[in-house]
Protein backbone atom coordinates (compact mmCIF):
# COMPACT_ATOMS: atom_id res chain seq x y z
CA UNK A 1 0.00 0.00 0.00
CA UNK A 2 1.23 3.42 -0.82
CA UNK A 3 1.49 6.19 1.89
CA UNK A 4 1.24 9.25 0.99
CA UNK A 5 3.60 12.48 2.39
CA UNK A 6 2.34 13.74 6.04
CA UNK A 7 0.63 17.11 5.23
CA UNK A 8 -1.23 19.16 7.72
CA UNK A 9 -3.38 21.64 6.18
CA UNK A 10 -4.73 24.71 8.56
CA UNK A 11 -7.90 26.71 6.87
CA UNK A 12 -8.35 29.69 8.96
CA UNK A 13 -12.30 30.56 9.06
CA UNK A 14 -12.62 27.60 6.78
CA UNK A 15 -16.52 27.60 7.66
CA UNK A 16 -18.92 30.68 8.90
CA UNK A 17 -19.31 31.34 12.57
CA UNK A 18 -23.04 30.96 12.43
CA UNK A 19 -22.46 27.63 11.06
CA UNK A 20 -20.30 26.70 14.35
CA UNK A 21 -23.09 28.09 16.25
CA UNK A 22 -25.25 25.36 14.16
CA UNK A 23 -23.71 22.59 14.43
CA UNK A 24 -22.80 23.28 18.26
CA UNK A 25 -26.94 23.81 18.79
CA UNK A 26 -27.04 19.83 16.98
CA UNK A 27 -24.79 18.52 19.18
CA UNK A 28 -26.51 20.08 22.90
CA UNK A 29 -30.10 19.36 21.73
CA UNK A 30 -29.14 15.77 21.68
CA UNK A 31 -30.08 13.35 24.50
CA UNK A 32 -27.56 11.15 26.35
CA UNK A 33 -27.82 7.48 25.35
CA UNK A 34 -28.12 4.63 27.85
CA UNK A 35 -24.68 2.63 27.39
CA UNK A 36 -22.50 0.62 29.44
CA UNK A 37 -18.75 -0.49 29.38
CA UNK A 38 -18.14 -3.56 27.77
CA UNK A 39 -14.15 -3.86 29.24
CA UNK A 40 -14.14 -2.51 32.40
CA UNK A 41 -11.65 0.04 30.98
CA UNK A 42 -13.96 2.92 29.53
CA UNK A 43 -14.85 1.33 25.91
CA UNK A 44 -18.67 2.36 25.70
CA UNK A 45 -21.49 1.07 23.94
CA UNK A 46 -25.02 1.54 23.40
CA UNK A 47 -28.07 -1.04 25.01
CA UNK A 48 -29.72 -0.19 21.70
CA UNK A 49 -27.50 -1.22 18.75
CA UNK A 50 -29.45 0.56 16.32
CA UNK A 51 -28.35 3.52 18.58
CA UNK A 52 -24.54 2.67 17.52
CA UNK A 53 -24.02 5.46 15.17
CA UNK A 54 -26.42 8.04 16.61
CA UNK A 55 -24.53 7.64 20.40
CA UNK A 56 -23.96 10.71 22.79
CA UNK A 57 -22.16 9.61 25.63
CA UNK A 58 -19.06 10.60 27.74
CA UNK A 59 -15.89 8.81 27.23
CA UNK A 60 -13.01 7.89 29.93
CA UNK A 61 -11.22 11.07 28.99
CA UNK A 62 -13.85 13.09 30.10
CA UNK A 63 -15.45 14.15 26.54
CA UNK A 64 -18.63 13.88 25.55
CA UNK A 65 -19.17 12.48 21.91
CA UNK A 66 -21.95 12.72 19.36
CA UNK A 67 -21.61 9.69 17.12
CA UNK A 68 -23.30 10.05 13.61
CA UNK A 69 -23.37 7.28 11.27
CA UNK A 70 -24.21 8.02 7.17
CA UNK A 71 -27.98 6.80 8.47
CA UNK A 72 -27.94 9.71 10.17
CA UNK A 73 -29.68 13.18 9.04
CA UNK A 74 -27.22 14.79 10.40
CA UNK A 75 -24.32 13.52 8.72
CA UNK A 76 -25.87 13.90 5.28
CA UNK A 77 -26.30 17.97 5.77
CA UNK A 78 -23.18 18.47 8.13
CA UNK A 79 -21.64 17.07 4.90
CA UNK A 80 -23.02 19.44 2.24
CA UNK A 81 -22.14 22.24 4.43
CA UNK A 82 -18.27 21.60 4.63
CA UNK A 83 -17.36 19.54 1.60
CA UNK A 84 -16.44 22.23 -0.34
CA UNK A 85 -13.92 23.21 1.81
CA UNK A 86 -12.09 19.71 2.50
CA UNK A 87 -8.57 19.03 0.73
CA UNK A 88 -9.55 17.39 -2.45
CA UNK A 89 -6.87 14.38 -2.51
CA UNK A 90 -6.89 10.80 -2.65
CA UNK A 91 -6.77 10.53 1.20
CA UNK A 92 -9.91 12.47 1.49
CA UNK A 93 -11.88 10.60 -1.02
CA UNK A 94 -14.55 9.38 1.50
CA UNK A 95 -15.67 10.35 4.99
CA UNK A 96 -15.61 7.00 7.28
CA UNK A 97 -17.05 8.20 10.58
CA UNK A 98 -18.55 11.36 11.96
CA UNK A 99 -18.29 13.00 15.33
CA UNK A 100 -19.56 15.93 17.09
CA UNK A 101 -17.67 16.27 20.15
CA UNK A 102 -17.54 18.52 23.46
CA UNK A 103 -14.27 19.02 25.41
CA UNK A 104 -15.46 20.39 29.36
CA UNK A 105 -13.13 21.88 31.52
CA UNK A 106 -10.40 19.43 32.74
CA UNK A 107 -11.11 16.93 29.59
CA UNK A 108 -8.34 16.44 27.27
CA UNK A 109 -7.18 13.64 24.27
CA UNK A 110 -4.14 11.77 25.36
CA UNK A 111 -1.84 11.77 22.48
CA UNK A 112 -2.33 8.87 20.12
CA UNK A 113 -2.37 7.49 16.65
CA UNK A 114 -5.83 6.38 15.57
CA UNK A 115 -6.37 3.08 15.92
CA UNK A 116 -10.50 2.38 15.16
CA UNK A 117 -9.95 1.55 11.76
CA UNK A 118 -6.66 0.59 10.40
CA UNK A 119 -7.69 2.08 6.37
CA UNK A 120 -8.54 5.76 8.19
CA UNK A 121 -6.58 7.50 5.59
CA UNK A 122 -6.56 11.50 7.24
CA UNK A 123 -8.36 13.07 9.42
CA UNK A 124 -10.19 16.91 9.21
CA UNK A 125 -10.85 18.67 12.44
CA UNK A 126 -13.18 22.32 12.73
CA UNK A 127 -12.97 24.08 16.38
CA UNK A 128 -16.66 25.74 16.78
CA UNK A 129 -15.42 27.90 19.31
CA UNK A 130 -12.37 29.28 21.10
CA UNK A 131 -13.93 30.69 24.19
CA UNK A 132 -11.90 28.45 26.37
CA UNK A 133 -8.51 28.04 28.12
CA UNK A 134 -6.05 25.19 26.90
CA UNK A 135 -6.86 22.68 24.61
CA UNK A 136 -4.56 22.97 22.37
CA UNK A 137 -4.12 20.60 19.11
CA UNK A 138 -0.76 18.93 18.96
CA UNK A 139 -0.59 17.11 15.85
CA UNK A 140 3.09 15.67 14.75
CA UNK A 141 4.88 17.82 17.44
CA UNK A 142 2.92 21.00 15.66
CA UNK A 143 1.24 23.26 18.26
CA UNK A 144 -1.73 24.56 16.64
CA UNK A 145 -4.25 27.36 18.73
CA UNK A 146 -7.92 26.64 18.15
CA UNK A 147 -9.79 29.46 16.82
CA UNK A 148 -13.47 29.62 15.98
CA UNK A 149 -14.32 27.98 12.82
CA UNK A 150 -10.20 26.65 11.60
CA UNK A 151 -10.05 23.65 9.87
CA UNK A 152 -6.77 21.02 10.91
CA UNK A 153 -6.83 18.24 8.38
CA UNK A 154 -3.89 16.04 8.76
CA UNK A 155 -3.60 12.48 6.46
CA UNK A 156 -1.99 9.32 8.24
CA UNK A 157 -3.82 9.65 11.08
CA UNK A 158 -2.89 5.87 12.17
CA UNK A 159 0.96 6.53 12.30
CA UNK A 160 0.61 10.49 13.36
CA UNK A 161 0.79 10.99 17.17
CA UNK A 162 -1.74 13.98 17.81
CA UNK A 163 -3.80 15.31 21.31
CA UNK A 164 -6.02 17.83 22.82
CA UNK A 165 -4.16 19.59 26.04
CA UNK A 166 -6.28 19.76 28.80
CA UNK A 167 -9.04 22.16 28.72
CA UNK A 168 -8.15 24.60 31.85
CA UNK A 169 -11.87 27.08 31.57
CA UNK A 170 -14.62 26.77 29.38
CA UNK A 171 -15.85 23.93 26.58
CA UNK A 172 -14.56 23.22 23.44
CA UNK A 173 -16.70 21.86 20.34
CA UNK A 174 -15.12 20.08 17.97
CA UNK A 175 -16.65 18.74 14.76
CA UNK A 176 -14.21 15.79 13.64
CA UNK A 177 -14.21 13.47 10.44
CA UNK A 178 -12.30 10.49 9.64
CA UNK A 179 -11.46 9.30 5.76
CA UNK A 180 -10.69 6.56 3.71
CA UNK A 181 -10.13 6.05 0.35
CA UNK A 182 -12.10 3.18 -1.34
CA UNK A 183 -9.44 2.81 -4.15
CA UNK A 184 -6.91 2.18 -1.92
CA UNK A 185 -8.51 -0.59 -0.10
CA UNK A 186 -10.17 -2.22 -3.07
CA UNK A 187 -13.33 -1.39 -2.03
CA UNK A 188 -16.78 0.88 -3.32
CA UNK A 189 -17.96 4.23 -2.85
CA UNK A 190 -20.80 4.08 -0.01
CA UNK A 191 -20.74 8.10 0.05
CA UNK A 192 -24.28 9.23 -1.26
CA UNK A 193 -24.40 12.88 0.25
CA UNK A 194 -25.54 15.79 -2.09
CA UNK A 195 -22.74 18.37 -2.46
CA UNK A 196 -25.28 21.40 -4.06
CA UNK A 197 -25.73 22.95 -0.92
CA UNK A 198 -26.87 26.87 -0.14
CA UNK A 199 -24.88 27.03 3.11
CA UNK A 200 -22.93 29.97 1.21
CA UNK A 201 -19.75 27.93 1.90
CA UNK A 202 -19.74 26.74 -1.77
CA UNK A 203 -16.72 27.90 -3.25
CA UNK A 204 -15.49 29.82 -0.37
CA UNK A 205 -11.69 30.25 -1.09
CA UNK A 206 -9.70 30.63 2.76
CA UNK A 207 -6.26 31.14 4.01
CA UNK A 208 -4.60 28.02 4.01
CA UNK A 209 -1.17 26.82 5.73
CA UNK A 210 0.51 23.90 4.70
CA UNK A 211 3.12 22.52 6.97
CA UNK A 212 5.24 19.05 4.82
CA UNK A 213 6.43 17.06 7.54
Amino acid sequence: MIINSNIITIGHQAIEEDLCHTLMDIFDEQEMTEVIDVDGKGKMMTVDEDELFRMKAEDKSGRVIYSIGQDNSHYHKIMEWVDSVLPKSGDYSEVSYMQLIKYPTNSCMPFHMDAADSEDTATALFNLNDNFHGGRLIVDGHIIQPSTGQMVCFNNSTATWHGVDTILQGERYVLALWFTDPERFGKESMTEYDTNTESGSEGKSFPKVILKT
